[in-house]
């Protein structure tokens, strides 16, 4: 075991809102709710209701899939960002995270142990991947949302958290100044998006390995528009709309809402 560098730990709180048990906690937080609760659905009723109130909804699907969102952007960023960017592997086990929320849409973890598993000196990165996809994934996200998945069903929110894991990885590739660096990044790529991979929920297939359609982007032709085949309900939520990657959209004005944007 080893422990992150001072500022590796500041990287991730600030940029990651991933804190370290040392570091001190906010008094405007409305919620604290450790992970490892989501195991009784009392408890995750309570709660659900407690951030649907905070986010505008009194409906439990909707407010399970604003959460799976906002939780899995956290955990992902934050913890693949240190799998795969500083050869670090995070406590990221459900038993060791708290979730501190409000108001509104903010949010951040807190790590119980900032403990770290680093990855081998030997550069064979393949088993200690598994064990930190293992603990981030398995022993984590695929718990949380197996109680939300209770409220609506699991393809929506694997299909949130995939969005976040292609997201995340074409920036970090993007940023990548050479190619010894862009590989590894690669290689976890594939692995976390691979159908056979066991390590995310510990069957197959793979959860995670969401395919997504792509289209043309309608006012960049130079891009690609990475559309879901689900909806995450956001359009539920007041003064909310269809996002323009949701499959309920119509073409013509998905391509309007795009062209509105790349006007702000």
């Amino acid at each position: 075991m080893s422990r992150l560098f001072p500022q590796q730990k500041h990287r991730l709180e600030q940029e990651f809102r991933l804190l370290m048990q040392q570091t001190p906690t906010k008094t405007d937080f409305l919620l604290s709710f450790p992970v490892a609760d989501f195991e009784q659905k009392q408890r995750a009723d309570t709660f659900l209701r407690q951030f649907g109130a905070q986010i505008g909804t009194e409906e439990l699907s909707v407010a399970a899939s604003m959460f799976s969102k906002r939780y899995s952007s956290l955990l992902l960023a934050g913890g693949l960002y240190a799998m795969s960017r500083l050869g670090q592997g995070l406590a990221l086990q459900a038993d060791k995270v708290m979730v501190h929320a409000g108001p509104g849409w903010e949010m951040s973890l807190r790590l119980s142990s900032d403990e770290t598993l680093p990855a081998p000196s030997s550069g064979n990165r393949t088993d200690w991947r598994e064990t930190v996809v293992r603990r981030m994934l398995h022993q984590n996200l695929f718990q949380v949302f197996q109680r939300l998945s209770c409220y609506l069903p699991a393809n929506i929110l694997w299909e949130n958290a995939a969005s976040y894991v292609y997201f995340y990885y074409e920036k970090w590739m993007d940023e990548a100044e050479s190619p010894e660096e862009r590989q590894p990044l690669a290689e976890d790529f594939q692995f976390l998006m691979g159908k056979k991979n066991r390590a995310v929920s510990g069957f197959m297939p793979n959860p995670l390995a969401v395919r997504f359609r792509r289209i043309p982007h309608p006012t960049l032709p130079e891009k690609e528009l990475r559309l879901r085949r689900t909806c995450c309900l956001y359009h539920r939520l007041p003064g909310g709309a269809n996002c323009i990657t949701c499959p309920s959209l119509a073409d013509e004005e998905r391509q309007e809402r795009c062209a509105q944007m790349g006007k702000q």
